[in-house]
């Protein structure tokens, strides 16, 4: 099932019009980061109300183009979808493997930034140097790369590899997916992922091995950021990546 060409916001009930606009703000704050790929990498949510459906843009737009109208409705248990229906089918393979096995899963965002495919490709890994490389501690999950993911079994093989309590995926020589409950959640998932990778690329590319965190400090602070999650602080960093939108990249709530 998908949506007509363009979703009217009177065509939809006030909790999907905000995830729309908050799935669109998203995409337009990567861009403004300079995280997107021309028209390659997605970001999705699941309709609020409607759990086998999430939204997600069409294959052709840049993630500055994307609006909370222009945003298309999938149904998890749909038919196969191809690029004639504006949807790349690995896209679709990648976040159906997550959405449809992680109830507890809201939203993914999967990008190829450099950063994050250096880091895919590092035997070592993702390594714990810094205060926001803490908030992965046993919370990361690898995919072994076996090419595009378009085919029938690999959504089953990316929904087994990412474990029940980790919330993101490093797919090996390809790049980065993370999960949340919500937009601002996996939005801000992100922003430290790849500021990790940053990180640790410029650490480990002198002679001398970088410090690591003790896995006992690692498990502490890991759990500080957790409970400030769940407390919302999180909220005034969405606020202020709107107002950054609406001030270099507005019309995303149209």
């Amino acid at each position: 099932m998908m949506t007509s060409p363009t979703q009217n916001h009177h065509d939809v009930t006030t909790a999907e019009w905000a995830a729309r606009v908050d799935l669109a703000a998203a995409y337009r704050a990567a861009a403004h980061f300079g995280w997107n790929d021309t028209i390659y990498n997605h970001f999705t949510c699941r309709v609020p109300g409607q759990p086998e459906c999430f939204l997600v843009k069409r294959h052709g737009h840049t993630f500055d183009e994307v609006t909370a109208s222009s945003l298309i409705k999938i149904d998890l248990k749909g038919r196969p979808l191809s690029f004639d229906d504006e949807v790349n089918p690995a896209a679709f393979a990648v976040h159906t493997a997550i959405l449809s096995t992680r109830p507890d899963v809201n939203v993914t965002l999967h990008l190829h930034t450099p950063a994050g495919i250096a880091l895919s490709a590092r035997p070592e890994g993702f390594l714990f140097l810094n205060q926001e490389a803490t908030f992965f501690f046993d919370r990361i999950s690898y995919f072994h790369f076996n090419g595009i993911e378009e085919r029938p079994d690999e959504a089953a093989l990316l929904a087994a590899a990412l474990a029940p309590h980790h919330h993101t995926l490093i797919l090996r020589n390809h790049g980065v997916v993370v999960a949340s409950s919500t937009v601002q959640g996996a939005f801000t998932r992100m922003q430290y992922l790849l500021l990790c990778a940053q990180s640790q690329l410029l650490a480990c590319s002198a002679a001398t091995p970088p410090i690591e965190i003790d896995a006992k400090v690692c498990s502490f602070t890991r759990d500080q950021f957790e409970a400030q999650e769940r407390q919302t602080a999180l909220a005034p960093d969405w606020k202020a990546l709107r107002r950054l939108v609406d001030r270099h990249l507005p019309g995303y709530a149209d």
